[in-house]
């Protein structure tokens, strides 16, 4: 996700991507990437391993674990 709008905006417009680098992830949870990474680590982030060093998130993936947090959080 980047700074040109939320993610159903771009998904209208056909520019969505698929995949986000840890650093457009953490920017997108608003967190630091060494949280993201830590919760990659415990398994609470769903992450895919692209080649032997490169890991990158579904976006998917990110709003569902958004969904699973609001759930949580609700009064």
């Amino acid at each position: 996700m980047n700074s040109n709008g939320s993610i159903n905006e771009q998904r209208n417009k056909g520019q969505i991507r698929l995949l986000l680098s840890p650093k457009e992830a953490a920017q997108a949870l608003a967190i630091s990437e060494r949280t993201l990474w830590q919760m990659t680590k415990d398994g609470v982030i769903e992450s895919i391993k692209v080649g032997t060093r490169s890991v990158r998130y579904p976006v998917a993936g990110l709003e569902r674990w958004i969904a699973e947090q609001a759930k949580k959080s609700a009064w």
